[in-house]
């Protein structure tokens, strides 16, 4: 699912939610999430994520996704790794894999 099509399916058709969103996910924002934050707090920030993912190689770790684009209209994947309790682990900021891959 591309880009657009998940946003649409987060927030609708609602430009005012659009706008929210496109706010919300920008790298000043990002640059607030740090190790030893609560999901709670990250969330009040971002807004819900747009995917939670375990990956079986670290099954104690939860990975929740935010899709942006950069300054460049490049699509991007921030990252917010939790432990089991919610609690920050690490951050990550990447190009998005599933834009890079055709889908």
């Amino acid at each position: 699912m591309g880009l657009i099509a998940s946003l649409l399916g987060l927030i609708g058709c609602d430009p005012a939610a659009w706008e929210a969103e496109r706010q919300r996910l920008q790298p000043e924002n990002f640059d607030k999430i740090k190790a030893g934050m609560l999901e709670i707090e990250v969330v009040k920030i971002l807004g819900k994520p747009h995917q939670m993912v375990t990956y079986a190689l670290k099954p104690q770790e939860l990975n929740y996704h935010w899709r942006w684009r950069n300054s460049s209209n490049e699509a991007m994947l921030f990252t917010a790794v939790f432990d089991p309790d919610k609690v920050v682990i690490r951050t990550e900021n990447s190009r998005d894999p599933q834009q890079q891959s055709g889908s």
